[in-house]
């Protein structure tokens, strides 16, 4: 069983605190795998991504995490859930810094599947056939030290449970026996009984056992399935859907190489999914472009290769698409095709990419400046972009000398990860902090100034280093006259 690859995507939240969460699998209640969290830029990815801190838990970690109001959640092959602190404070020490969970929960069976958090519940599935549903506060029918919580209600499939996506009410989950439920969220209607179990409100079969957790955008329901095909159903169970009970037929479909446990992640009309053939595909999301014939089918806009298996989900955010692979590596690509892209059909190569100490079939969380994934070895991972600013000092001209016509300007700099750009800033007379030229890296950064255009007098002069995540250094001031 592979549905393991799913994740929670949060949206941005629009408040005073300007927050961006990830609280369910595919970043919200339409698991469109976006979010508008645009703390980590496409450069910063490229050139500054540091691991931040790690959590241990009793297994594998293929669920993929939820960030919400301050807590990252996860499930774990002990069969065991967990709530840490997102930011890697609370319950949390060392070098490297390592966390302690928040509070935790028992189950019946492994959690491989994501967690889903929506009005104050946190929602997830086990590897039998239960659908749990938490405080997500870690309040009510929690105790004990450390925490350990007590399921709100439960709800069973027919098989393994995929992981949960909640919308309007409404909680969604694939299962093992090859079917898409729904259920009330609140655990009110078609639920009974001490402790509280619920039954589904509808179901829809497709050709194999469904892993991936569903994506709902622009009112249509995207999910893979073990027949090595990706789906697209209309999301109202209008268009071709009929019968008692009702059951719908897809309104396009396309071929992978291999099942597709993976969920789509949608951005900017495009779905985005993984599949067992090592490969991230990217489609028209409306089904017409590269699309054709009855029943429709669509070819993908581009494809990028990763190094084994992929059941990671992926997320995509300031124009990048990051994926976990089975290869231990977390890679990022270009969210446009463009970018490392090149052929027909297009394929593409990984912008970035980050190693852990095994197997990812967890998918990456994306909130608040942090990048959140699981591994095999038994660890949560978040990477954040570098804050440490590259030092950069003068080397020529010497402090209190006198130049003239053409004269090399020389910086020395260094960061932590790189250097991406060194200027020369000059101070006196009308000028005030005056980029004044960008040096050209040779043997060091270096650059060809005209003096004669500017007066002669007497002036400061510094560099100032930039990395690829926006931080900034500047040298000591060195004092010149320019004589022409």
């Amino acid at each position: 069983m592979h549905r393991r690859g799913i994740v929670a995507l949060a949206a941005c939240l629009m408040v005073a605190t300007a927050a961006c969460d990830w609280p369910m699998f595919r970043n919200g209640p339409d698991h469109t795998g976006f979010t508008s969290d645009d703390a980590i830029s496409k450069n910063a990815v490229q050139g500054s991504m540091v691991l931040d801190w790690t959590a241990a838990t009793g297994d594998v970690v293929e669920s993929s995490p939820a960030v919400a109001n301050g807590v990252a959640y996860v499930g774990s092959g002990d069969g065991k859930f967990y709530a840490f602190d997102a930011s890697g404070t609370a319950n949390c020490s060392g070098t490297p810094k390592t966390c302690a969970p928040l509070w935790s929960a028992v189950s019946g069976a492994p959690i491989v599947t994501s967690p889903a958090v929506a009005n104050g519940s946190v929602f997830v599935g086990d590897d039998r056939s239960t659908l749990y549903a938490f405080d997500a506060a870690g309040s009510t029918n929690c105790s004990g030290i450390p925490k350990t919580c007590a399921p709100l209600w439960t709800a069973a499939t027919g098989a393994w449970v995929s992981s949960p996506e909640v919308v309007n009410g409404v909680v969604y989950v694939g299962s093992g026996d090859g079917k898409l439920y729904a259920f009330d969220e609140a655990g009110s209607t078609n639920c009974s009984g001490t402790p509280k179990t619920c039954a589904p409100l509808w179901t829809a079969a497709t050709g194999s056992q469904v892993d991936a957790s569903p994506t709902v955008a622009g009112g249509v329901v995207y999910v893979g399935s073990g027949d090595n095909k990706f789906y697209a159903f209309d999301a109202t169970g209008t268009t071709n859907c009929s019968g008692t009970p009702k059951m719908c037929a897809p309104l396009w479909t396309a071929v992978t190489g291999n099942p597709v446990y993976s969920s789509a992640a949608v951005a900017d009309g495009v779905v985005y999914v993984g599949s067992g053939d090592a490969k991230l595909y990217a489609f028209d999301a409306a089904g017409s472009t590269n699309c054709s014939g009855i029943p429709r089918t669509c070819a993908p806009l581009w494809t990028a290769a990763t190094g084994k298996w992929i059941d990671s989900s992926p997320a995509v955010t300031g124009g990048v698409v990051y994926i976990g692979s089975q290869d231990n590596k977390l890679y990022v690509f270009d969210a446009a095709g463009f970018t490392n892209c090149s052929g027909t059909p297009r394929t593409c190569a990984p912008l970035w990419t980050a190693a852990t100490g095994n197997t990812i079939a967890s998918s990456p969380a994306v909130a608040n400046g942090a990048v959140y994934i699981g591994s095999f070895d038994h660890k949560l991972y978040a990477f954040r972009v570098e804050k440490i600013a590259p030092t950069t000092s003068i080397l020529q001209p010497s402090n209190n000398a006198t130049i003239s016509g053409t004269t090399t300007l020389a910086a020395s700099a260094s960061d932590d990860v790189s250097v991406s750009k060194v200027e020369f800033h000059l101070t006196g007379r009308n000028y005030h902090d005056a980029l004044i030229g960008t040096a050209v890296l040779y043997y060091g950064w270096d650059y060809n100034w005209d003096t004669s255009t500017v007066p002669n007098g007497t002036y400061t002069l510094n560099s100032v280093a930039y990395d690829p995540a926006g931080n900034v250094g500047r040298s000591a001031d060195v004092t010149i006259t320019v004589q022409n």
